[in-house]
């Protein structure tokens, strides 16, 4: 038998197997279809939601309820999901034969603005008020007019500083050219007036010079670093 009449016999099975399954398959979905109940969607569960109100939820999957599974667009369903302000991602898994699991990644709340509005872990505002959820209490607040930038960029030095970013309970721009921060160690708050610039060369040099002195047990509530000369009250 020759080489080309293989791979003709090769080709033409491979087609005819495809053809087959394809009929096979399509015959199986037009059986379920014939079947509405039990094919339709019933039940919708979620994954992971902590702050989103469920009644938003609710409201845009019960669109896709009782709809045939086959005919749900996984990823629209997702799109309008993300919609909503504190979900970041949302993937839509199909169970046959009539079940939907919705996998919720909200955002990582970061700050909480003087409006209650959220700032989240991508910087982005979460434009809902969120005093009304279960919100960590050690979730930064933060004052002023800031901008984007600002606040990334003192985020950024703040966090190569654990000792103090750790204990931060609120951060303040202050005049539009810098940061007052409080921090809560001892059962007290520390105010902390931070420099324009190089905030954490500062802090590292503040903290070197008074380790000794155990700067978190002693009794003063200021400390003013705005200069070179420190002023602690």
């Amino acid at each position: 038998m020759s080489k080309n009449l293989l791979k003709y016999l090769f080709i033409s099975v491979s087609v005819l197997i495809f053809i087959i399954s394809i009929t096979i398959s399509y015959s199986f979905i037009s059986k379920e279809k014939s079947n509405p109940n039990k094919l339709s969607v019933k039940n919708i569960y979620t994954k992971n939601i902590k702050y989103t109100d469920l009644k938003q939820i609710e409201n845009i999957v019960s669109k896709v309820k009782n709809q045939y599974i086959y005919d749900i667009d996984e990823e629209k369903l997702s799109e309008e999901l993300i919609k909503l302000p504190f979900i970041k991602s949302a993937k839509v898994i199909k169970k046959y034969p009539n079940s939907l699991i919705i996998d919720i990644k909200e955002r990582d709340i970061l700050f909480i603005l003087d409006n209650n509005f959220g700032i989240d872990s991508d910087f982005t505002i979460i434009d809902q008020d969120i005093s009304k959820y279960n919100i960590d209490k050690n979730i930064i607040r933060i004052y002023g007019d800031f901008t984007e930038e600002k606040l990334k960029k003192l985020f950024k030095e703040l966090s190569e500083v654990p000792l103090i970013k750790n204990r931060i309970k609120s951060i303040e721009l202050i005049s539009n050219r810098r940061w007052n921060i409080v921090i809560y160690s001892n059962n007290r708050y520390i105010l902390i007036k931070l420099p324009e610039y190089n905030i954490k060369e500062t802090i590292n040099k503040f903290l070197k010079e008074t380790y000794k002195t155990d700067l978190f047990n002693t009794n003063f509530n200021t400390i003013d670093l705005r200069s070179d000369k420190i002023i602690i009250e």
